[in-house]
């Protein structure tokens, strides 16, 4: 009897797929990531600095040092990231936990940091303190219809002369934490800070793939 069989039935050993392998690297890789963005939420901290208007440059007395230190550490928080999706692509289920709390350690270290180029996050202070604190509707006062605000002097002449862009349901959502912070202006910051940080952890919980392959199931 012959048992030989044809090279068209044979199978290929590459086309036997690899068993998943332990996360171990995700941890290390996160430390890392840790150790960059703690760098700069202690050169750069909001708490510091939460009285005035400035940037980074500012802060950083625009020195070429700190100039080549931001993009260094930016530069390795991104090749560990990099390195850890690929990590990711290969490792079972077991990496999903320590994606979610690498993630919300991550936000919410970088929370402490003072915004990076813009001040989006003090106008939004400001802006919702129209309705928090006068009942005013953001959407058609302007911060500098109130000009004994304490808050006005953080809109910036670029946006206190402006109504705000956002739809009622950000009013809404930025009500709560105005109202909580009443003239505590670092308060506010840190406020919309942790409904960031809420955020980036609700859309990673959304998007995991054991949502979609459960969701897939169902139908």
């Amino acid at each position: 009897m012959d048992t030989t069989r044809t090279p068209s039935t044979l199978e290929r050993p590459s086309s036997i797929p690899l068993p998943p392998r332990r996360p171990w690297r995700l941890p290390l890789y996160a430390l890392g990531m840790f150790a960059v963005s703690a760098g700069f939420a202690w050169r750069y901290p909001l708490p510091n600095h939460s009285d005035t208007l400035v940037d980074i440059g500012k802060l950083a007395d625009y020195g070429i040092a700190e100039f080549v230190g931001y993009v260094v550490g930016h530069s390795t928080m991104f090749l560990l990231y990099l390195l850890a999706l690929r990590e990711t692509r290969h490792s079972s289920r077991g990496a999903l936990p320590i994606v979610m709390a690498s993630g919300g350690v991550l936000a919410a270290i970088m929370a402490l940091m003072y915004p990076v180029n813009a001040i989006d996050l003090f106008i939004y202070a400001v802006r919702s303190r129209l309705w928090t604190s006068y009942g005013e509707n953001p959407l058609a006062a302007r911060p500098v219809d109130f000009p004994n605000d304490p808050f006005l002097a953080f809109a910036s002449p670029e946006w206190a002369d402006n109504v705000s862009p956002y739809g009622p349901l950000w009013n809404l959502i930025a009500a709560p934490i105005t109202w909580a912070s009443g003239d505590d202006l670092l308060q506010a910051l840190l406020g919309f800070k942790l409904l960031a940080v809420v955020s980036v952890l609700l859309g990673g919980w959304q998007a995991a793939p054991w949502r979609r392959c459960g969701r897939s199931a169902n139908r």
